[in-house]
């Protein structure tokens, strides 16, 4: 689950996960802090996702997770999927900073010659400007640098409110 900020409004974006009925759930919840109101957006995410994580840009977030790359504009409450920028990993970080979107470490899985599941972590920071996503321009992830070992690296914000 991921919470981003848009206007005076905290979006709860719900993928992945599990009702009180134990139906998977893809939908998106808008917290208004003004009213101080919770609704649901009548626009669900295209397919149920896991292990997301959201950076903002302008009027959209982008979501970036192992098997895809999705965008919601809050503006238009539209979806567009970019499976080619998807992160091919699950427990990175991920970082928007000026025009890019920056992935540290993370968990890859990947078959061995005998067919065995093999979990390997990564150990580099990488980017893409996030007008490649946005336009759907060829993929280039760069290489921006490589850590000193792999790390499963989760990044957190905490955010405050005027009173």
């Amino acid at each position: 689950m991921n919470c981003v900020p848009f206007r005076s409004s905290l979006y709860k974006l719900i993928f992945g996960r599990k009702d009180k009925d134990d139906n998977c759930v893809s939908h998106v919840q808008m917290y208004d802090t003004k009213p101080n109101t919770s609704t649901i957006l009548s626009t669900q995410m295209p397919r149920h996702q896991r292990l997301m994580l959201a950076a903002l840009w302008d009027t959209s977030v982008i979501l970036l997770g192992s098997d895809t790359c999705l965008i919601f504009n809050f503006e238009t409450e539209t979806w567009q999927e970019r499976k080619k920028f998807k992160a091919d990993a699950t427990q990175f970080a991920l970082v928007r900073d000026n025009e890019r979107v920056f992935i540290a470490g993370g968990l890859m899985k990947e078959t061995d010659k005998y067919g065995n599941v093999v979990r390997k972590c990564r150990h580099d920071v990488r980017f893409v400007p996030i007008r490649n996503i946005l336009e759907d321009k060829p993929i280039e992830w760069n290489i921006q640098r490589k850590l000193p070992a792999s790390y499963l690296l989760y990044i957190y914000a905490k955010m405050r409110f005027p009173i």
